[in-house]
C-alpha cells in the first residue's frame, strides 16, 4: 500500500485494518501527528536563540543563589582555621607557663652575650631581643629555631647571624603559617604574622605617674601588670604570673588579629639589637595591641582619663592622632607602609571577617567578638586584674558574661 505525505491519518489507519500492531507501530514511529496530519519528523539541527537564552537566564539565576552560599562557607572555613590558630597560640602560652610561671613579654632579652662591649654600659651587640613569639616557637613544636635565638644566633663558626641567612646560605626564619589568617589577605613573608599580643597601655605604668580620672585620683598600679599581659621585660622589672589573673583567665585575651600587623621579627636584623649601643629595637605598637580611646569624644576627653599614657617619657615626642590607638577596623584599608616606629594609632584588632575579629583568652578559649564592642568592655577583657586597672570605676567593678562580648 502507498502512504503519500499529507494523507489523513483516520484513511490510512483503515486501509491498514489488517497489519500487525507491530506495523503501525513502525508507521508511528517514522511520523508524528501535527493537527491531524501525517508528516515526516524533519531532525532540527541545535538550540534555538529564544531557547538559549532561557537556558543561560537559568544558569545565571542558579549561580546568583549559589554564589553566596558557597562564598559564606570558604569565610566559615577561614574563621574556623583562624580560630584554631589563635587556639593554638593559647595554648601554647599555658603550655609555657605550666614548667615557667612567667608570661612572655612583647620585649624581651633572648640571649645574653657574655660579651658586653658598649663602653660605658652593661649593653653588648651581641645580644638578642624579640617579641612575643620566640618564647613560644618551642610549644609550637619549632624547637630548632627556638634553640637558634636562644643560643644567640651563631653560625657553626661561632659568628653572628644579623641578616635572614645563615652560614651555608639558607634562610633562618621562614613564613610560619600558624601566625596568619587566611582572610587577612596579607603575603606570607619570613618573619611576618597578622596576630597581635594584649599589651594593655603601651609601656605599662610607669611608677612615677599618676593618672587623673574624673571619679578618682589614683597612683598607677606599683607592679605594671593590671591593664595588659604582655609587658616590656627588659625595661621594667614587672612580671605577669598566674597570679596576676585576679579576675579569672575566661575574660582576659591573649590574642587577636590585625591584618596590619607589622613582622615579629625583622629579617634584615634577626638580633633585635641596635649595633650601636646594644638596645632593644623591638616596638611594642608591632608586637601587640593597647587600649583604644573614643575618638567620637577626642575633642573634649583627651586626657590621662582616655590616654593614661599621654606625656610619659617614652611618647613625648608622639602627639595627635599618631598616639593613639584606633578602634577596631578603623583605618583597615589604610597604608601603612611608611608607618613611623613611634606610631600607635594601629595598635588596635582589625580583620577581613564580616563585622568580627577572633580573639584568643587566657584560659585556651577563643571567640568571635562584635567589632561594634564597647570600648569599656575591650579595656576590661584586656586587664588580668581590674581592681588595680586603669579603667573608669563603673566598668572595674562590671561584671562580665558573654553577652558583654
Amino acid at each position: 500500500m502507498k502512504i503519500r505525505i499529507g494523507d489523513n491519518l483516520q484513511n490510512v489507519l483503515e486501509a491498514d485494518s489488517l497489519a500487525s500492531r507491530s506495523v503501525r507501530a513502525k508507521l508511528f514511529s517514522y511520523f508524528f501527528i501535527r493537527g491531524g496530519v501525517l508528516m515526516r519528523n524533519s531532525k532540527r539541527c541545535g538550540f534555538t536563540l529564544v531557547e538559549l537564552l532561557v537556558v543561560i537566564s537559568i544558569i545565571g539565576m542558579l549561580a546568583a543563589l549559589l554564589l553566596p552560599a558557597v562564598q559564606a562557607a570558604r569565610e566559615a572555613a577561614r574563621v574556623a582555621t583562624c580560630t584554631n590558630s589563635q587556639k593554638q597560640l593559647a595554648l601554647a602560652v599555658n603550655t609555657m607557663t605550666a614548667t615557667r610561671d612567667e608570661y612572655p613579654g612583647w620585649n624581651q632579652r633572648v640571649y645574653k652575650s657574655p660579651n658586653r662591649n658598649v663602653q660605658g654600659t652593661d649593653n653588648s651587640t651581641e645580644d638578642v631581643f624579640a617579641g612575643w613569639v620566640v618564647p613560644l616557637l618551642a610549644p609550637l613544636d619549632n624547637m630548632p629555631l627556638y634553640e637558634k635565638f636562644k643560643e644567640g644566633l651563631k653560625n657553626s663558626d661561632d659568628t653572628m647571624i644579623l641578616a635572614n641567612q645563615d652560614y651555608n646560605g639558607n634562610p633562618v626564619v621562614t613564613a610560619l603559617q600558624i601566625l596568619y589568617c587566611p582572610s587577612s589577605g596579607m603575603e606570607r613573608v619570613p618573619g611576618g604574622m597578622s596576630y597581635i599580643a594584649n599589651c594593655g597601655i603601651p609601656d605599662l605604668n610607669p611608677k612615677d605617674v599618676t593618672y587623673v580620672f574624673s571619679d578618682v585620683l589614683r597612683p598607677a598600679d606599683p607592679r605594671g601588670t593590671s591593664n595588659g599581659v604582655f609587658v616590656d621585660l627588659v625595661k621594667a622589672p614587672a612580671k605577669v604570673t598566674s597570679d596576676s589573673f585576679r579576675d579569672g583567665k575566661t575574660y582576659t585575651v591573649l590574642f587577636t588579629e590585625n591584618i596590619q600587623a607589622r613582622d615579629w621579627v625583622d629579617v634584615q636584623n634577626l638580633r633585635g639589637c641596635k649595633q650601636t649601643d646594644g638596645e632593644s629595637l623591638i616596638l611594642e605598637n608591632n608586637q601587640g595591641f593597647c587600649w583604644p580611646v573614643d575618638y567620637s569624644k577626642r575633642d573634649d576627653r583627651l586626657n590621662a582619663a582616655d590616654i593614661p599614657f599621654a606625656g610619659t617619657k617614652e611618647h613625648s615626642t608622639v602627639s595627635g592622632a599618631n598616639a593613639i590607638p584606633k578602634w577596631i577596623n578603623m583605618g583597615k584599608d589604610n597604608d601603612v607602609a611608611n608607618l613611623a616606629d613611634n606610631e600607635y594609632q594601629y595598635a588596635r584588632p582589625s580583620a577581613n571577617h564580616v563585622s568580627i575579629v577572633v580573639m584568643a583568652f587566657a584560659d585556651g578559649s577563643t571567640r568571635s567578638v562584635s567589632t561594634n564592642m564597647n570600648q569599656e568592655i575591650l579595656k576590661k577583657i584586656m586587664c588580668p586584674n581590674d581592681a588595680k586597672s586603669d579603667m573608669r570605676r563603673d566598668y572595674r567593678e562590671m561584671t562580665l558574661d558573654t553577652s558583654s562580648l
